[in-house]
């Protein structure tokens, strides 16, 4: 199966740079993690740092097509300090299949780093109104919030063990 990987936020684009938190950029840690997933997953296709969202929608549909997933990397961040844990997004229309990717990477991530698992929800349910990564794309698409900057707890896990999340999420994408 052909997957694509992209760092959300990772370039000032007409979106912005995403969240920061103290010393935390939720672009540079997405870019991060891509990198480290994508070295040990053969062939996965991945955006690059200069791309903005519309370029990376436009690559993920050429190169991957209708069959295959795309995951968009993000962290989230809140005012609300109590607020934690890993979640998946993925479009108001989402297949079974896309439903179900999103389901196992929010359950995979929550579990390595020890976070709650806030499940699957559709862009309406996040609160936002349109996500073009997931709306626009061909193939199963999900964006995957790791976890919360904005959370002391959630940051200290991630650091601790995003190695082991790394190494447990490129393996699950070579079973696809």
């Amino acid at each position: 199966m052909k997957i694509y990987l992209s760092a959300g936020h990772n370039v000032r684009d007409e979106k912005g740079n995403g969240s920061k938190y103290g010393p935390y950029d939720e672009g540079a840690m997405a870019a991060e993690l891509r990198n480290m997933i994508a070295a040990n997953v053969k062939g996965v296709f991945v955006d690059e740092d200069t791309m903005p969202l519309s370029q990376v929608i436009n690559d993920v549909n050429k190169k991957v097509g209708k069959v295959g997933l795309a995951i968009e990397l993000h962290f989230n961040s809140v005012s609300d300090k109590n607020a934690n844990g890993t979640e998946a997004v993925i479009a108001n229309s989402a297949s079974v299949i896309s439903r179900n990717y999103a389901k196992k990477l929010a359950e995979l991530t929550s579990k390595i780093l020890e976070t709650h698992n806030r499940g699957v929800k559709t862009e309406k349910q996040s609160g936002r109104s349109r996500l073009g990564f997931v709306r626009d794309t061909q193939c199963s698409a999900v964006i995957l919030e790791i976890c919360f900057l904005s959370n002391d707890y959630d940051m200290g896990q991630y650091c601790i063990k995003k190695q082991e999340l790394a190494k447990k999420l490129a393996e699950y994408l070579k079973t696809l």
